[in-house]
């Protein structure tokens, strides 16, 4: 009788998050322009405009933005205001340097790294799906960008519970500028701080602080073959 060999294990996917704000996206440098935008189409000052969005977000430490409350307080029409929201990122890159070679280099590895970003749906999807073809080296395709470039997804659901909900029993880690997201056993949190100037991956309870995403980079590499 023929000895059968062991079946090997299927490994367990490697799940790679990456948050959008402030982490890939120089959202300050966006909210300028975009506050700018907002003030010439309500004849108002780009001071008036900061001051009056305010009371429109609605969760003081992950600060999602009801853009179309907030719009719609002037007049505006909320969905041509997100076709300018989209005009707008489309028309210019507001990625950080090196946003781009981080996204391309985790692709070219086989991890196939996700977005993952807190917030009303319509709105940040007018910044994020005109912001891929910039992160994937696509920019001149005269295609629409979809969630075919990259898997995008947006909830008002803390990060870790959604994660958790998601991804039972799985591995993963989330690159993200907020820190003690909560993330599920089996997720490690890296916290992108560009303002530590650490010179390597700093090591905590929950994973690692990182000053850029190279280190975030050679982190994820580590963490996903385990060594």
């Amino acid at each position: 009788m023929t000895k059968q060999q062991p079946t090997k294990a299927t490994p367990k996917a490697f799940h790679v998050y990456i948050d959008f704000d402030r982490t890939l996206f120089d959202t300050p440098r966006f909210g300028s322009d975009l506050r700018h935008g907002i003030a010439m189409h309500a004849n108002i000052t780009p001071e008036q405009a900061r001051a009056d969005a305010a009371p429109f977000y609605t969760h003081a430490r992950l600060r999602s933005f009801d853009f179309e409350g907030y719009v719609a307080t002037y007049g505006l029409n909320p969905d041509e205001m997100l076709e300018y929201v989209r005009q707008l990122a489309q028309a210019n890159n507001y990625l950080y340097p090196g946003s781009a070679q981080f996204m391309q280099s985790l692709q070219a590895s086989g991890l196939n790294p996700k977005i993952l970003s807190f917030g009303e749906d319509r709105f940040q999807r007018a910044k994020i799906l005109p912001t891929l073809p910039y992160l994937f080296g696509d920019v001149d395709s005269q295609t629409p960008a979809t969630n075919t470039i990259c898997e995008v997804y947006v909830t008002l659901e803390p990060k870790g519970p959604h994660i958790a909900h998601k991804h039972p029993g799985e591995q993963g880690i989330l690159v993200d500028d907020v820190p003690e997201q909560n993330l599920p056993a089996g997720f490690s949190e890296i916290h992108l701080d560009r303002n530590s100037n650490l010179r390597n991956p700093e090591p905590k309870v929950s994973g690692f602080t990182v000053s850029d995403l190279k280190q975030a980079y050679e982190v994820i590499t580590q963490l996903a073959t385990g060594t």
